[in-house]
């Protein structure tokens, strides 16, 4: 629930990007007189595009602050308290995101293109949107076969989020029983380049163990399925950990040959 201290807790905020609080308290209340009119998907898309453009200027507001904090500028009471209240309505602005699959239920084109629009804007709002982004993966309206194409896109978005908290469901969809959604965790875990080290560590040494598992079975050529899935998920590992590990290499043996030699190797797995 979006919460009543949210719009007031606005009118502190001395953000000169953003919008006054007037205008912004203004679309919000458009935005659910459209989920509720039922149709203008693309004015809802819109502002939910509004939406995620401020939780990025909160973003840089929330690094300003830092900053100054760090070097003693400014008060640092009133600091504290605007960052504490920032990071209060970042969580509510995801919210707000997230209000389109609870206003919009049926699977029409136009709902469609609204869900596809708010997983995207998820992704851009850190562990906000990334926790969001897993209630709609589970949503049961995105469960079926054919509805795949949500649950990747919410799986590559968790990535996008660079919230480094989630790596682990990442890598446990890895072992998933679709193709798809493999390929998806492997192309969400490439944004895990800054990362801290031992979350690296992890996720490559995980990356490698299925890669080489995948490899493996699929050099059976009777194994039709075994060597479909391959093909999907194998640049999409491949890629990952270059990105985790600063390395490249063709073939999954290389990976594991790399990895083994170099898993105990501080420099690579630092945190700098």
């Amino acid at each position: 629930m979006i919460s009543t201290l949210f719009f007031s807790a606005l009118t502190s905020l001395p953000l000169a990007a953003a919008a006054p609080q007037d205008s912004f308290a203004e679309q919000v209340k458009e935005y659910r007189a459209i989920l509720d009119d039922r149709e203008r998907e693309s004015e809802a898309i819109a502002l939910i595009d509004a939406f995620a453009t401020r939780y990025a200027e909160h973003c840089a507001r929330l690094v300003e602050i830092a900053d100054m904090l760090d070097i003693d500028e400014g008060n640092p009471k009133v600091l504290k308290k605007e960052a504490k209240d920032i990071e209060s309505q970042q969580e509510d602005l995801a919210n707000l995101v997230y209000l389109a699959f609870k206003e919009r239920k049926r699977s029409t084109e136009g709902h469609r293109r609204l869900w596809k629009g708010a997983i995207f804007a998820l992704g851009q709002m850190g562990e906000s949107g990334a926790e969001l982004l897993w209630k709609v993966y589970g949503d049961k309206r995105f469960k079926k076969s054919e509805e795949v194409e949500f649950r990747v896109a919410c799986v590559q978005q968790v990535g996008s989020t660079r919230d480094w908290a989630q790596w682990e469901e990442l890598v446990d969809l890895l072992d998933h029983h679709e193709d798809q959604i493999i390929a998806a965790a492997a192309t969400a875990l490439k944004n895990y380049r800054e990362a801290p080290g031992k979350i690296r560590l992890e996720a490559c040494g995980k990356l490698v163990n299925f890669l080489n598992s995948y490899y493996n079975a699929a050099s059976n050529p009777e194994d039709t399925t075994a060597r479909q899935r391959y093909r999907m998920v194998n640049r999409p590992m491949l890629d990952a950990l270059s990105e985790m590990a600063g390395q490249t290499f063709p073939k999954p043996l290389d990976w594991r040959k790399w990895y083994n030699d170099n898993k105990k190797n501080r420099e690579i797995w630092s945190d700098e």
